[in-house]
């Protein structure tokens, strides 16, 4: 990978956030392009929404923020059946869920799905996790201690979560299985995670026909990534890489090997197929071919795709080099 070639290298700070980073950087890797409130108050004990949660194209879009700007689905189900899953299933969780990898046992292995909502502007991620069983996690939160990298502060249902590095993290259960967890660069609060809740308990992003629309481009994959069409946030970012992007989304498996598809919608056809042609020439050098079994780009019309294969050993090789920048507490 040549240096400054990913396309967010942005949320690589972003606690919790990580994960974006990596997609993002392989889906641009050697791409070639060059750079160019206050919290309403509410009663305590938020209660699970009254209406049932709204599924859309797999994915369920309650208590994510209508104003992110990207969204991540990991199905961890399905990542949990792959061949490869013991290797990276414990640089997943702390990419997604940090502040327990000191509990004895994985949050991970009860976990059905986790969705990520990332507004830019506020920074104030939102981590929804389906599966995790109440009591276990809190005995597990109630039993760090002054030895572990994470301690927990319980205020009724929050628990707050500071890192030694002092990244903050705010977490509740809206029920037995559901926890709601927000982390940022800035300090998220018990009012803000209390905001976050009321604002989502209606799923907002399902409001929104032209996310919902690029929601439903993406393939089901075990992980799945879309960013807000019309994102001034989104486009600003990647416009630093010579891009002009309208949304993007992708698709990442995980089996005996890696799969990954990425897909940006951009300005025009033309420029489109401008980006296309440069990201094959740029493919073509030794480097990147010895990094991949297949990486291929394509365009038609004003859509760029990107596929790239990993084999076991393959992915091996990248997962050492990207572990210190992607893994920080």
């Amino acid at each position: 990978m040549r240096g400054g070639a990913c396309i967010a290298p942005w949320a690589v700070s972003q606690p919790g956030v990580r994960t974006l980073a990596l997609l993002l950087c392989l889906a641009a890797c050697d791409a070639g392009a060059k750079p160019e409130p206050t919290p309403a108050p509410r009663p305590a004990n938020p209660a699970a929404p009254a209406k049932q949660p709204i599924a859309v194209a797999g994915a369920d879009l309650t208590y994510l923020p209508a104003d992110s700007d990207v969204l991540l689905h990991i199905d961890v189900a399905a990542l949990r059946r792959s061949k490869l899953w013991p290797a990276y299933a414990r640089d997943v969780a702390k990419l997604v869920a940090p502040g327990f990898a000191d509990c004895g046992d994985d949050p991970l292995s009860q976990v059905s799905t986790v969705d990520i909502g990332i507004p830019i502007a506020t920074e104030l991620d939102v981590f929804v996790f389906r599966g995790l069983d109440r009591d276990k996690t809190l005995t597990c939160l109630r039993g760090l201690t002054s030895e572990s990298n994470q301690t927990a502060t319980f205020d009724g249902d929050f628990v707050t979560l500071t890192s030694k590095s002092g990244a903050i993290r705010i977490l509740t259960f809206v029920d037995d299985h559901t926890m709601v967890m927000q982390g940022s660069t800035k300090q998220p609060t018990k009012q803000t995670l209390q905001q976050a809740l009321r604002l989502g308990a209606d799923a907002p992003l399902r409001q929104s026909a032209p996310f919902v629309a690029a929601l439903n481009k993406a393939r089901r994959s075990a992980v799945t990534l879309v960013s807000r069409p019309g994102s001034e946030a989104v486009a600003a970012k990647v416009k630093q890489t010579g891009v002009q992007l309208s949304y993007f989304y992708g698709g990442l498996d995980l089996t005996d090997r890696l799969a990954l598809q990425y897909v940006m919608v951009v300005a025009s056809a033309d420029s489109a197929t401008a980006l296309a042609t440069m990201m094959r020439s740029q493919l073509q050098s030794p480097q990147v071919k010895q990094m991949f079994d297949r990486v291929d780009a394509r365009a038609q019309a004003d859509t760029v795709t990107l596929d790239v294969e990993m084999s076991e050993q393959k992915l091996a090789s990248l997962a050492g080099m990207v572990r210190g920048m992607l893994l920080q507490p």
